[in-house]
């Protein structure tokens, strides 16, 4: 329900509400998301054998904290980036995560576990 509740508020943002409510209430979404996935990678961690696919995480955090710190790195408060910003960092960690959970699930496959 959540990427429907962000494409619902997507659908209705242009450049003068983008700092708005709209803007608050996905990145929340996107929060909520982020905290439930993991909840269920604790679980996965502690009641299951396959825990150390929950590792991914760690690879997500980071961009998590990029895509947040948007807020308040910006030009408005006195920061500058050319050419790579948070939210470049951001999508940097996403692509890393995403090969991470290639990587372990073609572990998985081999039957590889530390």
């Amino acid at each position: 329900s959540g990427p429907l509740c962000v494409a619902a508020a997507l659908a209705y943002m242009t450049p003068h509400t983008y700092g708005g409510v709209l803007n608050v209430c996905t990145k929340l979404v996107f929060f909520l998301q982020f905290l439930f996935a993991g909840y269920l990678g604790a679980i996965c961690i502690l009641y299951t054998n396959c825990g150390y696919m929950a590792t991914i995480w760690l690879v997500y955090f980071p961009g998590f904290v990029c895509y947040l710190s948007k807020g308040w790195l910006n030009h408005l408060r006195g920061w500058r980036f050319v050419y790579n910003g948070p939210h470049e960092a951001f999508h940097v960690f996403v692509y890393l995560g995403h090969a991470t959970t290639m990587l372990l699930d073609i572990a998985c496959e081999f039957q590889w576990t530390p």
